[in-house]
């Protein structure tokens, strides 16, 4: 979606900008509905099967994978929108365009939102070692002490992807 901050400007005055094509509702309700076969969307069908060479075993073992990083990627307003102006007129990119001074690093908006205002920074080396395990795991536990479900004020037991986004 297309934040426009321009003054008496629309994104009509923008013709270089492009939203994405798919946003992380429409991903997870469709890789969702392939994992269930509810839903034959082609596209999720062709990504899934495509990336796993047929292996139905491999091609649901990436389907979770992508729900997993969709349903946290859910929480990033940037994942949703562009600024849209006349610093930015093919869109900021979800704030990946928007440049900050260095810090742990992370450069740009998007990344700083990505590690909770700094207090995550930095990348993960992949795959997990133990010790990448423990550090991941003291950090949720931080959070979920920090934020404890009780506190958020929503229905915790809603599983409609649109929900999480609004």
């Amino acid at each position: 979606m297309p934040y426009v901050d321009d003054a008496g400007k629309t994104v009509k005055d923008f013709p270089k900008f492009q939203p994405d094509q798919y946003d992380n509702v429409g991903a997870l309700k469709g890789l969702i509905g392939w994992m269930n076969n509810a839903s034959q969307n082609e596209y999720y069908t062709n990504m899934v099967k495509s990336s796993t060479k047929g292996s139905a075993d491999e091609a649901y073992a990436l389907a979770i994978r992508l729900i997993v990083h969709y349903t946290g990627d859910i929480h990033q307003p940037l994942h949703a929108t562009s600024r849209v102006d006349s610093k930015y007129p093919e869109g900021d990119r979800g704030g990946n365009s928007v440049y900050l001074p260095k810090k742990d690093g992370v450069s740009n908006l998007h990344a700083s939102w990505d590690s909770v205002e700094f207090e995550f920074s930095g990348y993960a080396k992949l795959p997990f070692s133990s010790s990448g395990w423990s550090t991941n795991g003291s950090r949720a536990a931080h959070l979920v002490a920090k934020w404890p479900v009780s506190s958020l004020g929503v229905d915790v037991t809603d599983l409609d992807p649109q929900t999480w986004a609004d």
